[in-house]
């Protein structure tokens, strides 16, 4: 008798459980108005600690579609945002909200590494550069004035030396102007020339290096 009355107990106590997790209320998307009635009453079937909890993540949801919204120029309804969680209980929204905000900053992280990844190599490809830039040697920089029956010039002429492994074609630099006597240089900014047949690894040859932006450049040294 003493076993049969205890299995009822057990029993009674199994579907009262049953029946308080069955009648927790639920989010209901079905109308805007149907979720905001199931929202209120999910919330107020929480414990106190968390109903800002369950508020901060529904307004993170809320704000999101706004700005889906304002990207895609058309309209996401709350309904739609909330479309995942219906059906859930305040407890399965929350659990389930907290999991996306887990794997979304996993995400965010790995991408976040990846960007570093990237900048590392851009780093390491502009140090590569610099060294490169190191072997081209100039020397003998001078400024020579041509005249003639016809008209003056001035060349800046410079020696370049390749010191690189392989050939090039065409250099490229930033130059400052100024004369011995004076602080502010008379032109500054960023030139380039063709080298014609190239300059060979090994080769040094002296170039004509004021044959970028010519008319500017030959104003210029007309004046030094």
């Amino acid at each position: 008798m003493s076993k049969s009355y205890g299995f009822w107990l057990v029993s009674v106590f199994i579907v009262l459980v049953a029946a308080c997790q069955q009648s927790l209320p639920t989010i209901d998307v079905s109308t805007d108005e149907a979720l905001a009635s199931s929202i209120a009453e999910v919330r107020a079937s929480l414990p106190a600690d968390l109903r800002s909890e369950i508020d901060g993540l529904i307004a993170e949801r809320s704000f999101g579609g706004m700005l889906s919204s304002a990207f895609t120029k058309g309209t996401v309804s709350i309904t739609a945002v909330m479309q995942p969680y219906d059906g859930m209980t305040g407890l399965e929204f929350i659990t389930r909200a907290k999991a996306e905000q887990a794997e979304k900053f996993e995400k965010q992280k790995e991408e976040d590494l990846a960007q570093l990844a990237v900048l590392a190599q851009r780093q390491e490809a502009f140090e590569a550069e610099k060294q490169k830039l190191s072997k081209l040697a100039v020397d003998d920089v001078r400024l020579v004035h041509e005249e003639s029956s016809f008209m003056s010039s001035a060349n800046l002429l410079a020696t370049i030396t390749n010191n690189l492994s392989f050939p090039i074609a065409q250099i490229s630099f930033d130059y400052s102007m100024k004369s011995p006597d004076r602080a502010v240089p008379w032109d500054q900014g960023e030139g380039w020339f063709f080298i014609d047949g190239g300059l060979e690894s090994g080769e040094p040859r002296e170039l004509d290096v004021s044959r970028p932006n010519a008319n500017c450049w030959k104003q210029i040294l007309g004046h030094c």
